[in-house]
This record gives structure tokens, C-alpha cells and sequence, in this order.
């Protein structure tokens, strides 16, 4: 089965409720527990998931180009291990199916692999969800609880979007992997721990952390070993092979048969997909709603940009130009208008700057510095 990052799971996975409700899955049979759990589920909100069994086939990273070889080289590596890792990467690229592989490739893969979303949970119950509570310790806690630091004892906690912790939550984190002990809420009781930490984020933690939004001590502690997952624009023809893996699963699940054209295959390897797989698995289910004859035709590749980038692309040249526009305007602002100065600070010619010179000539310098700034901000912040 395909999950939303678009590769195969098994059957048995119900990956697409992976961060709404909770999966747990036992080897064994027990009434009296199962009951436990739904009592618990119905309190809970949100509720990570134990998302594989010990016994589950180990979902697979596509893709043969450099990039997805080195991702599975790092993958591979780092699981022999027992140092936090920190999966970086757009939304949609498969950050928890790296982090399963490192779970069910490791010494721990009889343990569980607990997933949680930290931007899904609520700032109030983010303590009680990530070290558990006792009962009475606030309005509603009816009944003790475990955090999922405490139900991933023995195998490994996936922290998901860990960039979106509260401040205050995050100190908390921090105190946690120094004394490796929870404290659940309304306890005095320290919990022992011990469970493989795997983070995610799709942001950049080292800005986050400039800007005093995300913990700098904390940022040095979940960043031992990086895998850096690609967008899928930069991996060539692995977005061919994860397009056959999505379409088989599709067919699985009930879809009728159809093939990649040549054509349309070309369509697809020319898009930009700001959405990443989990974007590429909503095209293609589009796709075989609309083919016929057991043919997927370019007219049946549509794309959502939502205004991501003009026709799913971004132009190299306007992007260059933008840049060189704007270090050109800073040299003049600096050399107070004098081109000779200004070619020599960039490196480029006198013709080229006077260009640029004569474009904005009578107009305020700073001005127009900060609008280009503002520009190429916003460019390399899409990128």
C-alpha cells in the first residue's frame, strides 16, 4: 500500500491515519487490554502511533540516482548506531519512511517505533502527551497515562515537524535527553527511559535557533547524524520509478490498470513538485481516475501549483538576474554611485553595472536596494 509520501508499505500499515488515531498493534490477543487502549484513545488528542511490527517488511526508499543511494548509504550506517538522528527535508518527502528504515534496521527493531507529530499537538498537552500524566494532575486526567517517550522504551521515538515545540517544551526536551528520565505530569517519580530518538523538520533549525525561536543547546543535542532527504526535483528519473511504485499500489487498491506514456512520463520529470511524493501520489490517483485504453496521456497529468512557481518551474535565468541586480545596487549604494568602484566590489564589468545605474538613475538607492532585497528573499525562501 502507498502512503501519502507515496511509497509501499504493507497492506497491514494504515499509514494514512498514522498522526489522527492511534494504531496500536501487539503480537497477541488480550481483551482486558485492548479495552485499556480504546479508554485512553477517547481521551486523547492527538495520539501518536506504534506504526510497525517487528515482523513487517521493511518499506523501501526509491529511486536509483545519487541522491537516493546516498540517503539509503546514510540510512543504513546511522542504524548501527544509537545516536539521535535529524531527518531534514520538504514537506512530502519521506521523512517518517526514513525514519522507519533506521527503526526497522536497527537493534531495536523488536521495539516499538512510536511516531508523533509535534505540530499537531495543542501547546496545553504537549507536556502530558510527550511525558505522560497521573491521574488527578489536571482537569480530565481521569486515569494514569504514559507519554510516548515511555511507550517507545526498548525501540525508537520518530519527533516529527520538531521545529513547531513550544520554547518551554523544548527546555523540558532538553532536560529529558541529559538525564535520560521523564517526569510525567502531576509525578515526583522520575520514569527511566531508553528509546532511539529520531527527529524531523522540514525547516532550518540553525535559523530557527538565530532567531531565538528554537533552542540552540537543543538544536547541538537531536543533530548527531543528518540525513538530508532531497526535493523530488533534484533526484531525475527516481521520480519515474516512486510514479510506478504509486501506480501499482493504486491498481492494488482497486484502481483500473494503466501505464506512464512516454510523453507524460517526460511531463512529469519537467515539474517543479513543491508538494514533493505526497504531491506526485495525488497527481497520478488523478491520472488513472482519467485514463483510458490502459494509457496515462499528458492531458491526464494535471498539476495544483497554487501559485507555487509559474507553470511548476522556476526560471534559472530570472533568478540570476534578480541576484546580480541586487549585489549590483548594493556595490553602487556602497561606492556612492561610482561605477568604476562598483564593477571592482562585484567582480563584473563597467557595462553591466552602468546598465543597472542608468535603469535606476533618479531613484533612491536604499529604496530600491530593499525591494530587490525583499525579492531575493522571498525567492530563496520558496527555494
Amino acid at each position: 500500500m502507498a502512503t501519502d509520501d507515496g511509497y509501499s508499505y504493507p497492506d497491514s500499515l494504515d499509514s494514512d491515519y498514522r498522526h489522527t488515531e492511534p494504531v496500536r498493534r501487539y503480537d497477541t490477543y488480550d481483551p482486558v487490554r485492548v479495552k485499556e487502549n480504546r479508554r485512553n484513545t477517547a481521551r486523547r488528542y492527538p495520539r501518536a502511533s506504534e506504526t510497525r511490527r517487528a515482523d513487517e517488511p521493511i518499506p523501501d526508499f526509491v529511486g536509483s540516482s545519487a541522491a537516493a543511494h546516498a540517503v539509503r548509504e546514510k540510512i543504513e550506517r546511522y542504524a548501527a548506531v544509537d545516536a539521535p538522528v535529524l531527518v531534514v527535508g520538504e514537506t512530502g518527502v519521506g521523512k517518517e519512511l526514513v525514519a522507519k528504515q533506521l527503526h526497522a534496521l536497527s537493534a531495536r527493531r523488536a521495539g516499538p517505533m512510536i511516531a508523533v507529530n509535534a505540530a499537531a499537538i495543542p501547546d496545553t498537552l504537549a507536556s502530558s502527551e510527550l511525558f505522560g500524566h497521573k491521574k488527578g494532575a489536571f482537569t480530565g486526567a481521569v486515569a494514569d497515562r504514559k507519554g510516548v517517550f515511555e511507550s517507545a522504551i526498548g525501540g525508537s521515538l520518530f519527533l516529527d515537524e520538531i521545529g513547531d515545540l513550544p520554547l518551554d517544551i523544548q527546555t523540558h526536551l532538553l532536560r529529558v535527553l541529559e538525564t535520560r528520565q521523564i517526569t510525567p505530569v502531576g509525578s515526583c517519580a522520575p520514569v527511566n527511559i531508553d528509546c532511539r530518538l529520531i527527529c524531523a523538520t522540514n525547516a532550518d533549525l540553525r535559523k530557527e535557533a538565530g532567531a531565538k525561536r528554537f533552542r540552540r543547546d537543543l538544536l547541538y543535542r537531536i543533530d548527531v547524524l543528518t540525513i538530508e532527504i532531497p526535493p523530488l526535483r533534484e533526484r531525475g528519473d527516481d521520480v519515474i520509478e516512486i510514479a510506478g511504485v504509486i501506480i501499482e499500489a493504486n491498481i492494488a487498491a482497486g484502481y483500473k490498470p494503466a501505464s506512464l506514456t512516454p510523453k507524460a512520463a517526460e511531463k512529469l520529470k519537467n515539474y517543479y513538485f513543491p508538494g514533493n511524493v505526497r504531491e506526485l501520489r495525488n497527481v497520478l490517483t488523478r491520472a488513472l481516475v482519467h485514463a483510458d485504453d490502459g494509457r496515462i496521456l499528458p492531458e491526464n497529468i494535471e498539476f495544483n501549483t497554487h501559485g507555487d512557481h509559474p507553470n511548476g518551474r522556476i526560471k534559472v535565468s530570472d533568478a540570476k538576474k534578480l541576484v546580480s541586480k541586487y549585489l549590483i545596487v548594493k556595490a553602487l549604494s556602497i561606492s556612492n554611485g561610482n561605477v568604476s568602484k562598483a564593477a571592482t566590489l562585484t567582480g563584473g564589468s563597467r557595462d553591466a553595472i552602468y546598465a543597472v545605474a542608468k535603469e535606476i538613475e533618479g531613484q533612491n538607492l536604499a529604496e530600491v536596494f530593499g525591494v530587490l532585497k525583499a525579492e531575493s528573499n522571498a525567492l530563496f525562501e520558496e527555494l
